[in-house]
């Protein structure tokens, strides 16, 4: 007959409690090591930048404050909520324009509907902004660079359509660059706008966006050509019922009912006694085309109101 031991008192075999923290030890290694790798994957290109290793093509070859230290810098009180974009040193339209005229921008391109775009504005005898995503113009460098050569106005909207209110600033100041070093790639041009995607942005990035010399840009009329089952009639009453001088128009690329709706939206914009530029051109500066074209000058940081951060996007 089997017979069973009685169990063991508590406190009868320290070995037991030996091997657990023993085990628990190993584990909290294993996860040091695998967090260090994860925090190298963010920070090591910050770290080689500064140490001018050059291991960060991006990095390397854009004359900008170091991107950890904009991180640094960063983190400091920051206005609240509610605070208007303006008051941070972003573009959202120039209400006191004093020529009746609006700017056209398209975001997310290039695109294969690209020529078709250009041809529409080439027709027309008008000039816009497009802002490009850095992976886009590194899949269609060609039609980047058909941009440029038409002499329409080229800014940043980073590499990966990256959310920078929820990235760190070093991942949103890395993005930037990557998508401006594909950008200079494709067209030899440098950009000196940028549009955050989707307009999400906080303090922060505000702040490291204009610390690498970019005019931020938003917008004040969204007709949402981007929505399904958008039509060009819908996009073009949109646009047209509250059209005021100083306006920057948002569009998207690669949208066929955006490019269907394009022609008549001129017609209608223009019959309203409005002329159409970009967006250097609604602030009064030349468009910025070229290697040698000046930037605009960036808010500095330092005379941003410091407060209390926002809790989410801008």
């Amino acid at each position: 007959m089997l017979s069973v031991s009685p169990s063991p008192k508590r406190g009868n075999h320290p070995h037991v409690l030996i091997l657990v923290c023993l085990a628990l030890l190993v584990l909290g290694g294993v996860g040091y090591a695998w967090y260090g790798r994860a925090s190298d994957s963010v920070s090591g290109p910050a770290a080689a930048n500064q140490a001018g290793t050059g291991v960060s093509k991006v990095y390397s070859q854009v004359d900008t404050p170091n991107p950890a230290n904009v991180e640094v810098e960063s983190e400091k009180p920051n206005p609240p909520l509610g605070l208007p974009l303006e008051k941070l040193g972003v573009f959202c339209d120039n209400p006191r324009d004093p020529v009746k005229q609006v700017a056209l921008t398209f975001d997310d391109g290039p695109s294969q509907m690209t020529p078709e775009y250009l041809n529409v504005l080439q027709s027309k005898g008008v000039h816009a902004t497009f802002f490009l995503i850095g992976k886009n113009v590194q899949r269609l460098p060609g039609m980047a660079d058909m941009i440029a050569a038409d002499g329409d106005e080229i800014g940043n909207h980073t590499y990966s359509h990256l959310n920078l209110a929820k990235a760190s600033v070093t991942e949103g100041v890395y993005d930037i660059l990557r998508g401006q070093d594909c950008i200079e790639q494709a067209t030899h041009q440098k950009p000196y706008l940028m549009r955050p995607p989707g307009g999400e942005l906080d303090v922060p990035a505000i702040k490291a966006i204009q610390k690498l010399g970019y005019r931020i840009v938003f917008w004040n009329v969204d007709p949402q050509d981007w929505k399904k089952g958008a039509t060009p009639e819908q996009i073009i009453g949109n646009i047209m019922t509250n059209l005021r001088p100083g306006d920057i128009i948002l569009l998207h690329e690669g949208k066929l009912q955006t490019l269907t709706a394009l022609p008549e939206l001129i017609d209608d914009i223009r019959k309203q006694g409005y002329q159409i530029d970009t967006v250097s051109g609604l602030q009064g500066a030349p468009r910025r085309r070229g290697p040698a074209a000046a930037p605009f000058a960036a808010t500095p940081a330092k005379t941003l109101p410091e407060a209390h951060p926002p809790g989410g996007a801008a």
